[in-house]
């Protein structure tokens, strides 16, 4: 119903009106708040959606914890095992769970009576939740309970959940829309600016290939996640058919992704994260390192005995695929041979790739593709901030203009 909050007496006390109808039932509803601010808050999401007449495909009276198994149910056959079991986890354990007062948590509301009030109050709770631990000298020290990758994925599971309710016409709009802004943390003047960029700099790149290269068996497989861009799952699933390495063409298919979940003896590759395979070019240094191995791998494994030659790119001693658990930990012991901080990652090779292709001047549209960006804009919003552009003769032109007009003024 559209309208404005009006200041009624509600159990003694002055408080802020707003009158809605039910979008199912039609029937006029009734809620109040204790400040106007949030009372106009609310009135524009009963504005915005006061015409719709939904047709529910579910139940229109069901709480967020049964819709919400509904949700995990309708995808159990369309997602990746682990994407399902983060998504499962994060309502299991975050978003069910949620306290809202009176005794009740957020799986008890129905659906169509969840509020943005709601959603805000469960990005602040989750975000300021703050738990003490021991600190090195022993003494307890307060640490936010959650980090920053926690928190994105329990919001956005709970806005991915909604945003089916509205596909399902159970509720006319996702009240927890455009709520992920209430997840930032303050920046504290210790915290370390750098650890917020999970590229390598060109030095550091160099430092870490040249450690990787002297101490490690997965030099190739960090060469081409740096110079190909490649994620971490389809590097391990990469298999030699995939390799085109004629001298006038270079490239290589992406085809598949090695899970974390993939078992190295018995691997059954999934899809890529985006569902879609790609091709990807390869430059003569990469070239050349991944045509040693193909070269060489008929005699490696008459040698070691593997029967069948394996298929995939990067084998360890026993002939199966790497797992991503183990690549782990080698990159982690490379970075601590390097010199370099731990809170690098093996996928920073692929932001390092984005990184510094698009500082150099490569075309978007080309790193895009192979990174295997769904648009652009993805690639751009993703490294965009990471990269600082230095324009001095911009600023000094800026500089000259202003100066010409207070000139002219007679200032």
């Amino acid at each position: 119903m559209k309208g404005k909050p009006r200041k009624v007496l509600n159990h003694g006390r002055e408080r802020w009106q707003v009158d809605s109808r039910d979008p199912v039932t039609g029937k006029r509803c009734r809620e109040y708040f204790d400040t106007q601010k949030a009372a106009n808050d609310r009135q524009r999401e009963v504005s915005s959606t006061a015409r719709l007449n939904l047709n529910p495909a579910f139940d229109p009276n069901a709480s967020l914890a049964t819709y919400g198994e509904h949700f995990l149910a309708s995808h159990r056959a369309g997602w990746k095992p682990r994407t399902y079991d983060v998504n499962a986890d994060a309502l299991r354990l975050y978003v069910f769970p949620f306290p809202i007062g009176g005794g009740r948590t957020l799986g008890d509301v129905k659906v169509r009576e969840l509020t943005r009030g709601h959603g805000k109050a469960f990005a602040l709770g989750l975000r300021d939740r703050i738990v003490q631990v021991q600190g090195d000298d022993g003494q307890a020290v307060e640490v936010p309970a959650y980090a920053d990758g926690t928190l994105r994925i329990a919001y956005a599971t709970l806005r991915s959940v909604l945003n089916s309710a509205v596909d399902d016409e159970v509720i006319p709009a996702n009240p927890v829309a455009k709520l992920g802004k209430h997840l930032s943390r303050p920046k504290r003047a210790t915290d370390d600016a750098e650890n917020d960029v999970k590229a390598f700099e060109a030095e550091q790149l160099a430092t870490f290939l040249a450690t990787a290269e002297r101490i490690s068996e997965l030099y190739p497989l960090y060469l081409s996640g740096a110079l190909a861009g490649l994620r971490l799952g389809e590097l391990c699933g990469w298999q030699l058919s995939d390799l085109h390495l004629e001298d006038r063409e270079r490239w290589a298919d992406v085809r598949r992704s090695l899970g974390q979940e993939c078992s190295v003896r018995d691997p059954k590759p999934s899809t890529t994260k985006t569902g879609r395979e790609r091709t990807v070019d390869l430059s003569t240094t990469l070239a050349a390192v991944l045509a040693d191995i193909v070269a060489k791998r008929p005699a490696r494994a008459m040698a070691r005995g593997w029967r069948p030659v394996p298929l995939w790119v990067f084998v360890t001693g026993n002939g199966t695929p790497y797992s991503q658990r183990n690549v782990s930990r080698d990159f982690k012991r490379v970075l601590d041979k390097a010199g370099l901080s731990d809170h690098f990652s093996p996928h920073s090779l692929r932001h390092t790739f984005a990184t510094l292709h698009l500082l150099n001047g490569a075309k978007p549209q080309w790193v895009q593709q192979q990174l295997g960006h769904a648009s652009i804009k993805i690639t751009v919003d993703t490294y965009g901030s990471w990269i600082r552009e230095r324009n001095p003769a911009a600023a000094d032109s800026l500089a000259a203009l202003v100066a010409g007009s207070v000139a002219g003024s007679g200032a």
